[in-house]
């Protein structure tokens, strides 16, 4: 742009040294003409980019770590004249890892056109990651001029963690439900101190399950269903807290193994419960895996947390607010421990405690008398799933 500018007035001193030593009618003009040019291209270029809008069209909701997948930019031109240059500034931000790149785009754009300009990319990292236009810009026809509009206009995609497949052993005492004020919001069970739902009755019904008031309160027969507690004898704690170093890897692995790890006590029926803090809510979240809907539900709302810097936030919300214990615990932990790490877990009076530590941590072998550290490195991963004892 600064070349043309440039060049422009270089254009403008030879035409008015032209005029200046050759004064007539025709140099006259020339002159008039490189001097009111700017000028028409100046309005032409403010009614061009209000004639323009632009949107983005993913072709995937979400992609595996390294996965490419599509993106379309439509740029749309309502100007009666062709736009030789236009430019889409875009920002791709990752909300998990907080990672950010911005890039540009620069195509031209016929007149009442529509324009696809498409590209593939992929992340290393798992989150949510947010494709953006920032802006549209239209360049004149010389060059001189840039005018930009605001055009919000965004797509995400869920970046998910990578699923091992591992085989860990499994105690029978896992399997053994623990008391837990929780209960199924899809099916209902035969715990009468809680109620699932009310329906008409249908021939075969126990007659203990009629709602009395309300049956002579509608005219007919209506039942009342029981609630399923949901024992979940194993927790997995996520810390979404920054380490040191690139705390993008240490939060993917984290993230592949509390996957791996809940996909297999799912396969094998054993109910569990994951918890992590919502930087969005501001509050620990906690979420029973029944089935596969489940799993995939807490990896579209994991993916949109932010990292934040307190090393132990989600541990210190889980001890305020879960009274229950666990017969294991498992606590995924990015950075290094706290000073009060066994403090915190040994009050919670679970029967076995696993932290599962990114890297190597000597304050956390010094913290250990509590609990049991397995150190999880890109390398190590699934090894060290396989001999955890759940």
């Amino acid at each position: 742009m600064l070349k043309c500018r440039i060049a422009y007035l270089l254009i403008l001193l030879v035409t008015f040294l032209f005029y200046l030593f050759y004064p007539d009618y025709l140099s006259f003009l020339a002159l008039l003409f490189v001097l009111l040019l700017p000028v028409l291209l100046f309005i032409l270029v403010i009614i061009a980019s209000r004639k323009l809008s632009g949107s983005l069209t993913l072709d995937l909701s979400s992609a595996c770590k390294k996965q490419e997948f599509s993106v379309q930019l439509q740029i749309r031109n309502r100007f009666f004249l062709p736009l030789s240059r236009v430019k889409a500034a875009i920002r791709l931000q990752n909300r998990l890892t907080g990672e950010q790149k911005d890039f540009a785009l620069f195509f031209p754009v016929g007149s009442h056109r529509k324009e696809t300009v498409s590209w593939t990319m992929s992340s290393e990292h798992c989150g949510q990651l947010l494709i953006s236009i920032e802006k549209l810009s239209v360049y004149d026809y010389l060059g001189l001029f840039l005018f930009s509009i605001p055009n919000p206009n965004k797509g995400c995609v869920d970046i998910i963690p990578n699923c091992q497949e591992i085989s860990p052993k499994i105690d029978k005492g896992t399997q053994l439900c623990l008391e837990s004020d929780l209960y199924s919001t899809q099916k209902p069970g035969s715990d009468p101190s809680e109620t699932f739902g009310i329906r008409e009755y249908i021939p075969g019904d126990s007659l203990r399950s009629i709602h009395w008031k309300l049956s002579v309160k509608t005219g007919q027969w209506m039942i009342r269903q029981f609630s399923l507690p949901l024992n979940h004898s194993v927790v997995l704690l996520i810390e979404f807290s920054k380490p040191t170093g690139n705390h993008a890897d240490a939060i993917d692995i984290l993230l592949d193994c509390m996957f791996s790890l809940s996909y297999f006590l799912l396969l094998h029926q054993v109910r569990h419960r994951l918890c992590w803090y919502d930087t969005q809510s501001n509050q620990l979240e906690q979420l029973a895996v029944t089935c596969e809907e489940d799993l995939h539900t807490f990896l579209h709302h994991i993916l949109q947390v932010s990292c934040y810097t307190d090393p132990a936030l989600a541990l210190q919300c889980y001890g305020q607010q879960c009274v229950n214990p666990a017969s294991h615990f498992f606590y995924f932990l990015p950075s290094n421990a706290p000073a009060n790490l066994h403090a915190m877990i040994s009050k919670f009076n679970n029967h076995r405690n696993t932290v599962l530590a990114f890297g190597e941590s000597p304050s956390l072998d010094a913290a250990s008398a509590s609990f049991e550290i397995v150190h999880i490195t890109p390398d190590t991963l699934q090894g060290s799933l396989d001999q955890l004892w759940i």
